[in-house]
């Protein structure tokens, strides 16, 4: 995955507003793996890089309801909690914070109901 540092660290070898190739760590997701900028193989929390949109030419900027201490993205990714399970937490994690805060806690109810049908199904 491509991320974006956000933050200035580059007495830990990273620049602020450069993109690397990471990868999450295997013995824990909240950390990447990414060769910095002095050519070191070394792990750095996740929470100081956002992810990066290669089809834009700007840092993809998440919305202020979605800014928060955790974000639902690096949630749902860390856990790779798939589809279903990740729009519950997006859903939930936004709800009273965008539109109608009713109406995100039905879409999270109709996507967990969705999840379990699939599991009773086999599926």
């Amino acid at each position: 995955m491509r991320v974006i540092c956000k933050h200035d660290h580059s007495h830990h070898g990273i620049t602020k507003g450069k993109v690397y190739d990471a990868e999450y760590l295997q013995s824990n997701r909240w950390y990447y793996q990414l060769i910095n900028d002095n050519g070191e193989k070394l792990s750095y929390p996740a929470r100081i890089f956002g992810f990066y949109c290669e089809d834009k030419l700007e840092p993809y900027d998440r919305s202020k309801h979605y800014k928060q201490k955790v974000e639902p993205i690096d949630l749902i990714e860390a856990f790779e909690l798939g589809f279903n399970r990740g729009n519950v937490i997006k859903y939930v994690a936004r709800a009273g914070r965008k539109d109608d805060e009713l109406e995100d806690l039905n879409k999270a109810s109709w996507y967990l109901q969705r999840e379990i049908k699939n599991l009773e199904d086999g599926e």
